[in-house]
């Protein structure tokens, strides 16, 4: 059950094909988090404004975060993660080494979130996978 959020400067990312970025993304975390693909959720966020060098305005930036359940993926799956979402965003973005953009997993304790009104925890104590 991963959320994915991506948050993006609107000004220069705003014409990003989100559809298509989305299957990929859902892709990739199925083939290396193992994750359900029926189940994953990604948000877009638009940010109005984007600063970094200690307070310049950023032309473009991206961040991308994935919440998963804790210690449900090895240190090697999240590291191929990482590398496979940052190697997917290349083919959308130009430039996009150019600026800082980061990609992180939250790993969230399984009795702290879910979906549906039931928490990880329950879900897989019952055998719920729905």
């Amino acid at each position: 059950m991963p959320l994915i959020t991506i948050c993006r400067n609107k000004k220069d990312l705003s014409q990003l094909n989100e559809q298509s970025l989305a299957k990929e993304l859902s892709l990739i975390t199925h083939k290396c988090l193992s994750k359900n693909i029926k189940h994953t959720v990604l948000n877009f966020v638009d940010l109005s404004s984007c600063y970094s060098n200690g307070g310049d305005v950023c032309e473009s930036s991206l961040s991308v975060d994935i919440k998963v359940t804790a210690g449900t993926n090895s240190e090697t799956e999240k590291s191929n993660w990482i590398r496979g979402v940052w190697e997917i965003l290349q083919t959308y973005i130009s430039n996009l080494d150019k600026t800082i953009n980061y990609i992180s997993i939250s790993e969230i304790e399984s009795n702290t979130w879910g979906y549906n009104g039931l928490t990880q925890k329950v879900r897989t104590t019952t055998g719920d996978k729905k």
